[in-house]
């Protein structure tokens, strides 16, 4: 992938790039807020609220070297991100999250970072909170199926997902990002 790309979406300059360590106070920020924006409603205010305190207590230590994670810029400022790990031994690329900044969500800037992903792997995976109705059509308009579902873990607190799949029908990914 480039360092950058440039496209244009209704006369705006949409840029996108790999992340680097750097980056982290901005994934972060744009990742908080969209938990604050939009996940009380599908888990409730308090268990938000002791997940973004455990964040805090608890700073990620974000794997560059093995994550990727590719930041949408729009006019030069990053208002969203995707997070993947692709697997070694071939298998899915495991979408982490993919986050757009409150003010810029329904835009299409989601969809420009998934199709990134799409366009350079085979096989994606990710888990969906069971209860984001949104996030759950999204990523069926994408072509995503749900193949299980699982509990994940976030601080203290454990939260039904549904596991959604893209493709794997045509041997090993090695993706190419």
């Amino acid at each position: 992938m480039e360092e950058r790309r440039e496209r244009k979406k209704e006369k705006e300059d949409i840029g996108i790039r790999r992340a680097t360590p750097e980056d982290t106070n901005i994934i972060n920020e744009i990742r908080d807020s969209c938990w604050r924006e939009f996940y009380p409603a599908y888990l409730g205010e308090s268990t938000v609220n002791r997940i973004l305190e455990f964040r805090k207590s608890h700073p990620s230590k974000r794997d560059f070297s093995k994550t990727i994670y590719l930041i949408l810029e729009l006019d030069g400022k990053p208002i969203a991100y995707i997070s993947a790990d692709p697997d070694p031994n071939g298998g899915p690329a495991f979408i982490k999250g993919l986050y757009v900044k409150p003010n810029y969500v329904g835009r299409g800037y989601g969809s420009i970072l998934l199709n990134e992903l799409i366009n350079n792997y085979n096989h994606l995976r990710l888990k969906t909170l069971k209860t984001n109705k949104k996030a759950i059509a999204f990523y069926k308009s994408h072509g995503f199926k749900i193949t299980g579902e699982d509990k994940v873990k976030i601080a203290d607190c454990f939260i039904d997902t549904w596991v959604m799949e893209l493709g794997g029908s045509n041997g090993k990914d090695s993706g190419r990002i």
